[in-house]
């Protein structure tokens, strides 16, 4: 009798640690920015005509390629805008460290692109589709 009652006390015990261990163990996002970064708008054809311009001014086409135009150091930006929203992509300009603690792109901050100059690239790289 004894046993029956330990058998049932463990099994009981059992499911209650499942699911207490199913219900800790909630997805957590892969990705949060740390730090606050500018608002970007990357809605204007201007916008991305001039953020093409900063594009080449900055020559981040010396790492970056677009396609099959540029250099191979950092990723390809062909299609940046398909998967990347534009607060990421200006925190990744800003300082790629708070997003890829690995990376080798050094941080832009605005002493190289000003504000301006960094809405107008993410309007650039946003467009990118």
């Amino acid at each position: 009798m004894k046993f029956k009652v330990f058998l049932a006390f463990a099994c009981a015990l059992t499911l209650v640690l499942g699911i207490c261990s199913l219900s800790l163990g909630k997805a957590k996002p892969h990705w949060k920015p740390k730090a606050k970064h500018e608002k970007v708008n990357a809605n204007t054809k201007k916008m991305i005509e001039l953020g093409e311009k900063v594009y080449a001014e900055k020559k981040c086409d010396m790492c970056h390629a677009i396609g099959k135009k540029g250099g191979k150091i950092g990723p390809n930006l062909m299609h940046v805008g398909k998967t990347w929203k534009p607060a990421r992509l200006a925190l990744m300009i800003r300082d790629s460290k708070k997003i890829n603690k690995k990376s080798i792109m050094p941080p832009y901050g605005p002493k190289q692109i000003n504000a301006q100059q960094l809405k107008e690239l993410v309007a650039y790289l946003s467009s990118r589709k």
